[in-house]
Formats: structure tokens, sequence, C-alpha cells
């Protein structure tokens, strides 16, 4: 087992879409600020990937 690295992952298409479209979305969203929403608490989530469906584990919460 691979040791365990916190990250956000944004998008992860993987092999499901073309990279030259995942490029022409991300141009297309260039710029974009989208509406502000309130965050009332942050939580680190684990993943676990395989063995059929995914499953996360809530390692961590902050209030904000």
């Amino acid at each position: 087992m691979r040791p365990f690295r916190p990250h956000l992952t944004v998008a992860r298409p993987g092999d499901r879409m073309d990279p030259a479209d995942v490029e022409a979305d991300r141009a297309s969203l260039d710029g974009y600020e989208g509406p502000s929403w309130p965050a009332s608490k942050l939580l680190l989530v684990r993943s676990h990937l395989g063995d059929g469906r995914p499953r996360y584990e809530r390692i961590a919460a902050w209030s904000l």
C-alpha cells in the first residue's frame, strides 16, 4: 500500500475523455468565478479505491 498523501481532487476524467476535450472544457471555464457559497466545515477525506465501489473515510473535520 502506498503512503497516504492528502490532496485536493478537482477533476479526474482518467481515460474516459480525450485529453483535448478536457483541455477544451478547462479553457471554456477560464476566468469563470461562479456564485459564492457559504462553507461551514472543511473535511479531510481519504478515498479507498478499488475492490468495486470506492469507499470514503472521514479523517478530520474543521469548523470554518
